[in-house]
């Protein structure tokens, strides 16, 4: 595996990190900000639990695309660096 292959799964890492960063990012956008005392901060937050619950399931399966994604490009770097280029141009189901 040269320097560039090494560099271009990287970046491709970098990108989708940043990709689900800002994903998970917009998620909260959806929340109201509580006014009045701070009495009143638990029956605002029961007011808001359908817009709570679709954050948490929407922070789940991101997240676990998140983590496949990882896990993928970790997959994809260990098997490129034990297959070399002449392998590969044969038959790539041999590494």
């Amino acid at each position: 595996m040269d320097e560039r292959e090494i560099l271009s799964v990287g970046r491709l890492v970098a990108f989708t990190d940043g990709v689900f960063a800002i994903a998970i990012t917009l998620l909260v956008l959806n929340f109201d900000e509580p006014s009045g005392p701070d009495s009143e901060l638990a029956h605002q937050l029961t007011d808001q639990w359908p817009a709570l619950l679709a954050y948490f399931l929407s922070f789940a399966v991101i997240g676990r695309f998140w983590v496949f994604t990882t896990g993928s490009s970790r997959s994809y770097g260990a098997w490129t660096s034990r297959c070399s280029g002449s392998t590969w141009s044969i038959s790539p189901s041999s590494c």
